[in-house]
C-alpha cells in the first residue's frame, strides 16, 4: 500500500474535526455544575509537522532531507499549541491547547531514517493519532501540499501502526486509572448542602437560611467558582505534562526500543537551499 514520506516542514499538516477531536470543557456556573465530558471540537488543527513549539518530541531524521526537510519517523508528535475550536470557547480550551498532540503511528518497516522507520499515515490519509478525552483517538486526517518521496507500507506495518495506536489508548486508559488517587479532591457542594439543609432549616428558618444564601451568592461564590476553576486548570497543567510529555512518550518509545522524548535534534528550520529559498 502506497503512503507517502513525510517531512518536518509546513507543506504537510493534519488536523481532527467533531466527534473525532472529544475534550471536556469547563464552564460556569461553578460549583455545583460539573465538567462536560468528551464534547466534540468543531476543529482541531491545522497541525504542521514541522510545528516548531514542538520540537522537543518530534520524531525527524535530521541528516535525511525529504522535500528539503527533516524525513518524519514513526511516532512523530507534532507537539503543543495545536488550535482548538470549540463552542462554546471554554476555560479548559487552553489547557487542551498546550497539551495538544498529533502522532504519526504507521511505520514502514523497509524504509529506516537514521535507523527508525519511516512514519506514515494508513492510505496516506488516516489514523493519525490526536488528543482527546478520556482517551486518543486515530482520528487525525493528512493534508499534503507538497509530496514528492512515496514508499511502500506492507499489511504488516498497517497491523504494527494499529498496535502502536491500541498501546498509546492503553496508556491513556492506565494513566486515568492512576489518576484515581484523586490528587486533587473534588468538591461535591450538592450531596452536602442538601444533608445540611434541613438542620439548617430547623435552627434558622427559612427565611433566615434564604437570606443567608442571597448574600453568599452575591458575595462569597465568585471567588469559590474562581478558586475551582484555578484548582480544575493547574489539576489537568500537572496531568498532562506528567502523561503528555513524559509517561506516555518514554513508555511509548520504550516498547519501540528507545526513549522518545528528545530524539532527533531540537532544530526544526527548513534546509535552505543555494539560491536563498526555503526547498518546501
Amino acid at each position: 500500500m502506497l503512503g507517502p514520506v513525510l517531512n518536518a516542514g509546513f507543506t504537510q499538516f493534519g488536523f481532527t474535526v467533531g466527534v473525532g477531536s472529544l475534550h471536556d470543557q469547563f464552564l460556569p456556573p461553578a460549583p455545583p455544575a460539573p465538567l462536560l465530558k468528551s464534547m466534540p471540537s468543531i476543529i482541531e488543527g491545522p497541525a504542521f509537522m514541522g510545528w516548531p513549539p514542538g520540537f522537543f518530541v518530534h520524531k525527524k531524521a535530521t541528516t535525511v532531507l525529504v522535500d528539503g526537510n527533516p524525513g518524519v519517523q514513526q511516532g512523530h508528535d507534532v507537539g503543543p499549541l495545536i488550535f482548538h475550536g470549540t463552542m462554546p470557547m471554554n476555560a479548559l480550551c487552553g489547557v487542551n491547547i498546550l497539551f495538544s498532540k498529533h502522532k504519526v503511528m504507521i511505520p514502514v518497516s523497509s524504509v529506516e531514517l537514521q535507523g527508525k522507520p519511516v512514519g506514515t499515515y494508513f492510505m496516506a490519509l488516516f489514523l493519525g493519532l490526536n488528543c482527546a478525552n478520556p482517551f486518543s483517538l486515530p482520528a487525525g486526517i493528512l493534508v499534503r501540499t507538497k509530496n514528492t518521496v512515496i514508499t511502500n507500507a506492507t499489511l504488516g506495518d498497517m497491523l504494527k501502526g494499529v498496535a502502536y495506536i491500541a498501546l498509546d489508548i492503553a496508556l491513556d486508559l492506565l494513566w486515568n486509572k492512576l489518576k484515581g488517587a484523586k490528587w486533587f479532591p473534588k468538591f461535591k457542594t450538592d450531596a452536602l448542602f442538601e444533608q445540611l439543609k434541613p438542620y439548617m432549616v430547623n435552627m434558622l428558618g427559612i427565611e433566615v437560611l434564604e437570606s443567608i444564601l442571597h448574600n453568599l451568592a452575591n458575595d462569597v461564590m465568585p471567588e469559590v467558582i474562581r478558586a475551582l476553576m484555578l484548582k480544575e486548570l493547574a489539576n489537568r497543567v500537572i496531568h498532562n505534562i506528567a502523561k503528555g510529555w513524559v509517561f506516555s512518550p518514554i513508555v511509548g518509545g520504550l516498547v519501540r526500543g528507545a526513549p522518545a522524548i528528545g530524539r532527533g535534534k531540537a532544530s526544526w528550520k527548513p534546509n535552505i537551499g543555494p539560491f536563498g529559498k526555503e526547498r518546501w
